[in-house]
């Protein structure tokens, strides 16, 4: 039976489940096997592999931790790396149940560390929980103000003000105004 135009997935989710499924190629892993390590159902993967699931974004991380790749790959597509990223040519990330959007300044996302530009709509989280990675994190404010909790610690930065973190500790970053932030975040490595 053919597939309707109505009942096809959208091109995200399928470009989506298209890179795990590759990522779980690469690594030579079963469904099976990917859930185990991911903690998830195989059904679950299958599905968002055909795109007709759309994970949330703590799937999306215990997958991305799983096959030992960056979250961000999982929803961009790999260039070839060249040395500059022109304004245009920026790979911009939104994840699910996110309104902040993700300009990726960084040319590739296999080097050391990815320079990202985000923009957060007004009194916006950057994503729905805490989340922690192994590395550094760095941001600068360059618009508007940005709250920053660590752990139990909520810190304040308005234009101008940079602030280094571990970013083990689970962290949340919440635009606190009526007006649009944002921030350049260096994020080392690049296992978002």
């Amino acid at each position: 039976m053919a597939t309707t135009q109505a009942s096809r997935p959208p091109p995200a989710q399928l470009d989506l489940g298209e890179r795990i499924r590759r990522a779980r190629a690469h690594r030579e892993l079963t469904l099976a096997e990917l859930a185990e390590l991911a903690g998830v159902s195989k059904s679950l993967i299958s599905q968002i592999e055909r795109g007709i699931a759309t994970p949330s974004i703590d799937t999306v991380r215990k997958l991305a931790s799983a096959l030992q790749v960056p979250v961000f790959s999982l929803f961009v597509e790999e260039t070839d790396v060249q040395m500059i990223v022109r304004r245009e040519q920026r790979r911009i990330v939104r994840y699910p149940g996110c309104l902040a959007t993700r300009e990726i300044l960084s040319p590739g996302l296999r080097g050391r560390m990815v320079l990202v530009w985000v923009t957060f709509p007004p009194e916006e989280h950057g994503r729905p929980r805490p989340a922690r990675h192994v590395g550094e994190e760095c941001v600068v404010v360059l618009h508007g103000a940005l709250e920053v909790l660590i752990g139990e610690q909520a810190v304040r930065l308005d234009r101008g003000d940079s602030m280094t973190f571990d970013p083990e500790v689970p962290h949340l970053f919440r635009n606190p105004t009526d007006d649009t932030t944002e921030i350049i975040a260096a994020i080392s490595p690049p296992n978002i």
